[in-house]
């Protein structure tokens, strides 16, 4: 994570971005695949799942917010 994000700054979504990781190509995590055209559909793909998830588990409107997550 960058430092701001620790130091409360960037909280703005323009700052925020989403992570996505090949734990077996990539085990220390070195290539973000989040926004690269080839990973597109996984990354549809697991934030419909977290939504989901979040969902079943009854978390509240405030929880998609900070997640920025559209429901």
């Amino acid at each position: 994570m960058p430092s701001f994000y620790f130091a409360g700054k960037g909280s703005s979504k323009e700052n925020k971005q989403n992570f996505l990781f090949d734990r077996k190509t990539d085990p220390r995590f070195q290539n973000n695949l989040a926004g690269k055209p080839e990973a597109k559909d996984l990354e549809n793909k697991m934030i419909h799942e977290m939504i989901e998830v979040l969902k079943a588990d009854g978390a509240p409107p405030e929880q998609f917010e900070r997640l920025m997550l559209n429901i």
